[in-house]
């Protein structure tokens, strides 16, 4: 047993000795080695130092990116986020109104060039259509304009004019004349841009009718002439004051004899007619007005006595000049 050990202590010792000798031959290729790694060894913390910076800045820049897996590039401004389809949204919601930005602390404030008072005017943002019917375009925006309900209340002063004929009982026909107040009152709708319909009554009445006969005048006493119909009414401009308007109808006259003449008692009838008139008003709130108008009536009617068998037809014209106040 003693050969096999000393055997092997000779193959440990001959290792030893092969190591010694080339370490003693090439001094320089362990240093070498160890020096060439050394600079990629500093290079690497260096590539390490700028990728966690660029991923930071990515991440601080749009944080939604990171939950949906899109980015933004070049990285959203303060005030956005990065959207689902990878483009800047705004990060303020409900989102701003027009003239205002999203602030970095998530505020809508006003731009630079916008002052501050724009929010303040959304009057003059589009009203919804449910609103009124008729909206005023850019160059009508005037807070009143012609819509809805139409309510004329006028009183002014008329004449009236006409024809006495064909009496039951062969009297001459003869005109009459006489001046005395005038009335209106007309109820309706807008039903389009400045055109209202509905129906009104129009009345002139004179307490001093006469009549004129062989160049001659004489008293006769009273008389009315109304009209009751359907009437239709246009402003030229919704938000005008310049209107026309139109009616037909019914005329109801009456005419009270003074007594002192046989011919001329109480009568009473009714007829056709019609009605014109022109006129202006301004606005003194927000649905009054008041103006001014002239107005036009004209009719026949037979009329028969009240007390008497008598008749006789009647024809007559109508002007007067009426100050009117309007809800409309």
């Amino acid at each position: 047993m003693r050969w096999p050990g000393v055997l092997a202590l000779g193959v440990v010792g001959g290792g030893s000795l092969l190591c010694a000798v080339a370490s003693a031959q090439f001094p320089m290729i362990a240093p070498a080695a160890s020096g060439t790694a050394a600079p990629a060894s500093d290079a690497a913390p260096a590539a390490s130092t700028t990728e966690p910076t660029a991923a930071a800045s990515s991440a601080a820049a749009s944080p939604a990116a990171a939950a949906t897996g899109t980015q933004c590039f070049p990285s959203c401004r303060p005030g956005y986020v990065c959207g689902p389809q990878g483009t800047c949204v705004s990060a303020c919601n409900p989102a701003c109104l027009s003239g205002f930005e999203c602030s970095a602390d998530l505020h809508c404030v006003a731009l630079a060039s916008t002052p501050a008072s724009t929010p303040a005017s959304a009057s003059t943002q589009a009203k919804p259509a449910d609103e009124d019917y008729y909206q005023p375009t850019a160059d009508q925006d005037r807070p009143y304009y012609h819509d809805r309900l139409y309510l004329r209340l006028a009183l002014g002063f008329g004449g009236v004019a006409g024809k006495f004929r064909k009496f039951s009982d062969g009297s001459d026909p003869f005109q009459f004349f006489g001046g005395g107040g005038a009335l209106e009152i007309a109820l309706g709708g807008t039903v389009a841009r400045g055109l209202v319909l509905g129906g009104g009554i129009y009345s002139t009445s004179s307490i001093d009718l006469r009549r004129k006969d062989a160049g001659q005048t004489r008293a006769v006493g009273s008389g009315s002439f109304t009209l009751l119909g359907p009437f239709v009414d246009w402003y030229f401009k919704p938000d005008g004051g310049f209107h026309l308007q139109g009616a037909v109808g019914l005329t109801s006259s009456t005419v009270r004899g003074s007594g002192r003449y046989i011919e001329i008692q109480d009568f009473d009838g009714v007829g056709a007619g019609v009605m014109v008139g022109f006129g202006y008003e301004a606005y003194v709130s927000k649905m009054w007005s008041l103006g001014g108008l002239f107005r036009l009536q004209a009719g026949s009617a037979k009329l028969e006595g009240v007390d008497t068998n008598s008749k006789f037809e009647a024809g007559f014209i109508s002007p007067a000049l009426l100050f009117d106040a309007t809800f409309h």
